[in-house]
């Protein structure tokens, strides 16, 4: 489906009516996305053009600095630029802002819709660890299980601490590595051993397996809510050890 831009708000036509239909066509696609249990990447970008909305709706500066002014003359000596007031402005910003009224709440009920199935899908995905737990889990691998098949798809993985200010918080990132079909000789035990003696720079890795209980869409939603879920529990186990630094 096409994306909506960062800056449809405020680029090409500013009219409320052509705006209203321009984001109900888009969130008409993404409720269609959603009932097929699609979550990714539209429940992001959803959160980014609500969030966006705000900050316009909170900063009154943005509403007059994002607007084009008539250039009255250049000094170079100085290098500044001098423009006219327009007064005709105000009422483009009147109109901006009726778009953000309408917008904002709209938004907002798509991405409680999108949450509502974010929350569901997450009780239906499991983690668990397998073999020996080391004392870190800095890096590792997790082996994500499709529902209704015996195909566990291996990632590598490797947590990053990053701070802001006095802020911190632990991002995963993730490589795609192999597949291996699952069976009573090739068990998840086999398939860890396998992985270590196919990688020796890791001996000791922490290795988790996901699955699922319900068939949900690869790509679009059970692997970066699986990431998503182990992200949160390795951070939650990292955090309290203080391992990653």
């Amino acid at each position: 489906m096409k994306k909506l831009s960062k800056n449809w708000v405020t680029e090409k036509l500013i009219d409320l009516e052509y705006k209203q239909y321009t984001l109900l066509a888009y969130l008409k696609e993404i409720k269609q996305e959603f009932n097929k249990n699609k979550l990714y990447p539209h429940f992001e970008d959803l959160i980014m053009h609500h969030q966006a909305l705000l900050d316009i709706e909170t900063n009154a500066a943005f509403l007059h600095n994002n607007f084009s002014k008539t250039i009255t003359g250049v000094n170079l000596k100085k290098m500044e630029i001098s423009y006219q007031n327009r007064e005709n402005d105000a009422p483009i910003i009147q109109e901006l802002k009726d778009i953000i009224n309408f917008s904002v709440p709209k938004i907002g009920e798509q991405i409680k819709e999108g949450k509502q199935i974010y929350d569901f899908l997450e009780t239906q995905i499991q983690i668990s660890p397998v073999g020996i737990v080391p004392l870190s889990f800095k890096e590792g691998y997790f082996l994500l299980e499709q529902p209704n098949q015996k195909v566990l798809h291996v990632f590598q993985y490797k947590m990053s601490l990053l701070k802001k200010r006095i802020n911190k918080w632990y991002r995963l990132d993730s490589s795609y590595i192999t597949c291996f079909n699952q069976s009573i000789q090739n068990s998840i035990d086999s398939i860890k051993k396998e992985i270590i003696k196919q990688n020796q720079d890791l001996p000791n890795p922490a290795t988790f397996v996901v699955t699922s209980n319900l068939s949900i869409p690869f790509k679009a939603t059970y692997l970066p809510l699986a990431k998503r879920m182990l992200e949160k529990h390795i951070s939650k186990e990292e955090t309290q050890n203080n391992y990653i630094n």
